[in-house]
């Protein structure tokens, strides 16, 4: 009965599975289109599926990204619809551990940030050597201040993934960003297979911080591009994850990138 307890429900219905593997494929891709394909595919394996735990996990994780990327007109409601999935996937499988991980997210994006990381350990204890929850659990350490704990943490992920996907060097960039290391956030990002806005935006504001001012005006418009509605004003509504410091330190770069503001006579290259 403890086994029992113990294993993770996958699906046994083939073209639930199939439906899962396309989700995180569309999921990967972080643009606002796959995004919404990728949450269609997850609840088509539900359908199929009602056990699936793991594509309720990840429908709950397809809202909260909708959160980050400023893809959704309510944000309340994501969150809502984000808890509510991955606290039945939980239900479903208490021992999944990408659901205890959802769940975490939904409640640092919640600011509580107690219940969140407790979430995140209790997930980490249920799957210990998963990389991908060394970055996820480094990216949001260092986005709430704890950048040294992040920055090991992600580093410590691709020990155990030697082909890590690109949304670990983006976890990486942005917690060298929060950590006010722009040269190591630039190096960490450019190493990205594909860059999404957000990324973006990162390379934008820390180029413009270490003073090339040439390469951050053409990384804003590359993410003018992708989303040609962005507005700077967003970054507090969309990024309201990072301390406020931090934030600040985003928009002002931005900023700088678009001329919108002058650059100060010495500019520190950290």
């Amino acid at each position: 009965a403890e086994l029992e307890n113990l294993s993770c429900k996958m699906s046994t219905d083939f073209n639930a599975f199939d439906c899962l593997l396309k989700g995180v494929f569309h999921k990967e891709q972080y643009i606002a289109e796959d995004n919404l394909k990728a949450r269609n595919y997850f609840e088509k394996a539900v359908e199929l599926d009602p056990n699936c735990a793991e594509a309720l996990a990840w429908c709950a994780w397809s809202y909260l990204i909708d959160m980050d990327m400023g893809w959704t007109d309510d944000s309340e409601e994501s969150l809502a619809l984000a808890y509510a999935a991955a606290r039945r996937g939980i239900k479903i499988d208490p021992g999944s551990d990408l659901g205890h991980c959802a769940l975490g997210q939904a409640l640092l994006r919640d600011q509580k940030y107690d219940k969140g990381f407790a979430e995140y350990d209790k997930a980490m204890e249920i799957n210990p050597n998963s990389p991908d929850l060394m970055a996820l659990k480094g990216g949001e350490l260092a986005c709430y201040g704890r950048h040294d704990e992040g920055v090991a943490l992600i580093r410590q992920s691709f020990e155990y993934n030697k082909h890590p996907p690109g949304w670990y060097y983006w976890g990486l960039g942005f917690s060298y960003f929060a950590a006010d290391s722009h040269a190591l956030a630039i190096e960490s990002l450019e190493k990205m297979d594909r860059q999404n806005k957000d990324s973006l935006a990162y390379l934008a504001s820390s180029n413009a911080i270490m003073g090339n001012f040439e390469e951050a005006s053409s990384r804003f418009a590359e993410l003018l591009e992708q989303d040609p509605e962005f507005k700077i004003e967003q970054i507090r509504t969309t990024h309201s994850y990072l301390m406020e410091d931090t934030q600040l330190r985003l928009i002002n770069g931005l900023q700088l990138a678009i001329g919108e503001k002058k650059p100060p006579e010495k500019l520190r290259a950290v």
